[in-house]
């Protein structure tokens, strides 16, 4: 019954991860046109959120790793506000992939999550929604690029 519960913890986690994903998956449309920087970066977003959605098990070391990787590229061609943010995404993302599945390990790191990372994933998912749901209105415009 102890594993269960840690599970539901751990998934608990996880699903944070994953809820603010969606919520992004939401209302960031396809980008028309040829990319800006902004629009090379919401589709990056786009692609990121559709992995996050997928992210179930906090075992599966390849696809952690992939989200590690995507999310550290993805920090470099954020906008400024956002580095931080992806660093925190990115830095929680790790500290799964480092307990190997251990699921004593993964409640633990649930039970000791930094607010800051939930803030991170609110403001990634804020700028989401304002500014790519705006890029892929297919208003045309590349003026803020």
């Amino acid at each position: 019954m102890a594993a269960s519960g840690r599970t539901r913890k751990v998934a608990a986690g996880v699903a944070l991860v994953v809820a603010v994903a969606m919520g992004v998956t939401a209302l960031i449309g396809p980008v028309a046109g040829s990319p800006s920087s902004k629009d090379t970066y919401c589709n990056g977003l786009q692609a990121y959120v559709g992995q996050l959605n997928t992210f179930q098990d906090p075992t599966d070391t390849a696809q952690l790793d992939k989200l590690i990787s995507d999310g550290t590229n993805l920090s470099k061609s954020a906008p400024d506000g956002l580095t931080d943010e992806w660093g925190l995404l990115v830095k929680y993302l790790e500290q799964i992939r480092s307990t190997g599945g251990d699921q004593a390990k993964l409640q633990e790191l649930n039970a000791t999550i930094d607010p800051a990372t939930g803030q991170a994933l609110q403001t990634i998912a804020a700028d989401g929604q304002q500014n790519c749901a705006a890029s892929g209105s297919g208003s045309g415009s590349a003026e803020d690029a």
